[in-house]
């Protein structure tokens, strides 16, 4: 985590193929389950930013003004 916050837990469904290859992959790192799996939030959220599939703060403040 890169934040100096507490993480928040949440609760998510994952399909078994990716529960398999996560798995494989927390052994291989020699981490836990959880752990690999809020590194690969944290790797596609930060694919989305770069790509801007994920809009600035700043858009999605704006763009509910507007609906308001």
């Amino acid at each position: 985590m890169t934040a100096k916050t507490m993480p928040k837990r949440t609760t998510i469904r994952i399909p078994d193929t990716l529960v398999t290859d996560i798995e494989r992959w927390a052994q291989a790192r020699g981490q836990g389950f959880a752990t690999v799996c809020a590194l690969a939030v944290e790797m596609g959220v930060k694919q989305a930013k770069e790509t801007g599939e994920l809009p600035q703060p700043e858009a999605v403040v704006e763009k509910k003004k507007e609906k308001d």
